[in-house]
This record gives structure tokens, C-alpha cells and sequence, in this order.
């Protein structure tokens, strides 16, 4: 494999290496939300969840859109739901 590749899918796996990112990927996939609705959901404070969005934000992950004066995040790389559930299954695989 070409080492760019693998720097890529490094990269990705960086990405998921956060259980907050994690989570608000997973909020994400069932709708659009505003950073103070992700905050409230997963117990955080607003500004860290703005920096996980900016983060998942520049590797267009997630996008956005204004609407009044809010922004509603939504996920645009929809295909990583796969990669998740792909290794949660492989790790909680019960082996006989």
C-alpha cells in the first residue's frame, strides 16, 4: 500500500481515537443538530464541542448550514458510520 494511503487512514483513525468525536458522529447521523444541542446531549460544554466541530469540520467530516443565527451541523462523510460499526463489531465479537 502507497505510504500517501496509509497516512490517510492514519489520519482517519486519529479522527475516531476521540470517544467525543465519536459520539457527536453518532448524533450526527440521526440529524442535524446546534453545537448547544450536541453540548447538552453528551454533557459537555459548548466550547469543546465547537472544537471537536472544527476539527471534524476541516476534514470534511461534518458541514453546516446557517439558519437565523444558528448553525446546524450535520455529517457529510456519512460512509464512517460503516468504519465504526466495523470495529465495534470486531471487538465485541463474543468468541466461543
Amino acid at each position: 500500500m502507497k505510504s500517501s494511503v496509509l497516512r490517510r487512514i492514519t489520519g482517519i483513525f486519529r479522527l475516531l481515537s476521540s470517544s467525543v468525536r465519536l459520539r457527536i458522529i453518532v448524533l450526527l447521523s440521526k440529524r442535524r443538530m446546534t453545537v448547544k444541542e450536541i453540548a447538552k446531549r453528551l454533557r459537555r460544554r459548548s466550547q469543546n464541542i465547537s472544537q471537536h466541530l472544527r476539527y471534524l469540520k476541516i476534514r470534511g467530516i461534518v458541514g453546516y448550514r446557517k439558519k437565523e443565527n444558528k448553525h446546524f451541523y450535520y455529517l457529510r462523510k456519512r460512509n464512517l458510520l460503516n468504519v465504526i460499526t466495523t470495529v465495534k463489531n470486531i471487538f465485541t465479537r463474543k468468541t466461543k
